[in-house]
């Protein structure tokens, strides 16, 4: 299933980088939703940063906070859901009506 992963830089890129390789989908995308000024520029977390969630089945949501808080989080689940994909979380699973 064909996924775009939400991510912030609060991680280091190296642990994002093997997070998403380890994913049980094939990652078409990350959308880096925030954390950007820990960032140095060039980072590599092994798939394209992309826009939106063109070529996607799901996306997946591996933010954390304070990066995206509760509202923030059920904005990018509204927009996933009103684009017919599911938004999985590490303990949460939104499917479309």
């Amino acid at each position: 299933m064909r996924a775009v992963a939400l991510i912030d830089g609060e991680h280091y890129v190296e642990v994002v980088h093997d997070a998403l390789a380890a994913l049980p989908y094939d990652v078409v995308g990350a959308i880096l939703v925030g954390g950007t000024e820990k960032l140095r520029g060039g980072e590599d977390y092994g798939v394209p940063l992309v826009q939106n969630f063109d070529g996607a089945e799901v996306v997946l949501d591996l933010s954390d906070e304070p990066v995206l808080g509760p509202a923030e989080r059920m904005r990018w689940a509204s927009r996933a859901l009103a684009a017919g994909l599911s938004y999985v979380g590490a303990d949460f699973h939104f499917d479309p009506p």
